[in-house]
């Protein structure tokens, strides 16, 4: 008897594994294909800036933008999806965009002639605009009420710059004291804060006597600082890798160029873009030698 059942059980079971493994052949093939029709491949293009605020924030602002241009962007690929990077300094994001780690960014002008100096390759795919104006102001400033009223008053003084690569916050700023005949040795100390809004808080608090900010900064602490020179800047270039496949460049280029919903352009506080070129921001580099001399003094 209890061999039997044995046998009989043996026989069985080899019945069920056989059955399942004839149940799984052809059906799980065919299951297995159309999972990966259902599932393409994401192509993904990553989209990169220095963070002036929190990540979160940045991600928050700028995500209904990379949603349309990843929408525009679907009209020749529609497995398309942009990725958002934010860096926390001007080094990382030239990196970034230099090694093709970012498929393109939107940087300082500054930023973006030190990135072609590291690779010539990358390439500009516009620059933004205010009713087709393409300079706008950066300022020194003090405390509002305080003792320095011009520039000269910034000799013995504590002065406070944005991030060591930023076109305002260092390079036009730092030219603006040369030609004044004030270099580093004339000031009491000098820092870099990185951000723009954490030069115009230490200026407020009184932790430096001085700072170099953008004009939308000011705006915002105006009623605590006071300016005591302003200067022009070139606004920021987007700029695409070396990487970026060509069909994928000119399609970017056409969707920014042509954007004109207010609602979106809001986000980067102007009227739009346009196409940008190299000898664009010549004015930026020369302002880059002429500051090389601030800390040399002389």
């Amino acid at each position: 008897m209890y061999q039997i059942n044995t046998v009989s059980l043996l026989l069985f079971s080899f019945l069920f594994i056989s059955g399942c493994e004839g149940g799984k052949g052809k059906g799980d093939e065919h299951q297995t294909s159309t999972d990966k029709s259902a599932m393409p491949e994401k192509r993904i293009i990553r989209f990169g800036l220095y963070a002036s605020d929190s990540p979160g924030l940045e991600f928050k602002k700028f995500n209904p933008l990379l949603k349309y241009f990843e929408t525009q962007l679907k009209t020749i690929d529609e497995n398309i999806e942009i990725k958002f990077q934010a860096y926390a300094d001007y080094d990382l994001c030239i990196e970034a965009i230099t090694s093709g780690e970012c498929d393109f960014v939107r940087t300082g002008p500054a930023s973006y002639i030190l990135a072609q100096k590291m690779n010539p390759d990358i390439r500009l795919l516009a620059m933004e605009h205010s009713k087709n104006k393409t300079i706008f102001k950066g300022v020194i400033v003090a405390a509002d009420g305080g003792p320095i009223q011009k520039l000269k008053d910034i000799r013995g003084k504590t002065f406070a710059f944005g991030d060591k690569n930023s076109t305002i916050g260092r390079y036009l700023s730092q030219a603006v004291l040369v030609k004044e005949k004030i270099y580093a040795k004339d000031l009491k100390s000098y820092q870099y804060l990185g951000r723009h809004d954490l030069v115009a808080k230490s200026v407020i608090s009184g932790t430096h006597d001085v700072g170099s900010i953008k004009e939308s900064t000011f705006n915002r602490y105006k009623k605590k600082l006071r300016v005591i020179h302003e200067f022009d800047n070139i606004t920021k270039p987007w700029i695409a890798s070396a990487q970026l496949d060509q069909k994928l460049f000119l399609k970017l280029q056409e969707i920014l160029v042509t954007l004109n919903k207010p609602e979106l352009l809001k986000i980067i506080k102007k009227s739009g873009f346009k196409i940008a070129t190299d000898a664009d921001y010549n004015f930026v580099r020369e302002q880059m030698v002429v500051a090389k001399s601030f800390a040399q003094g002389q």
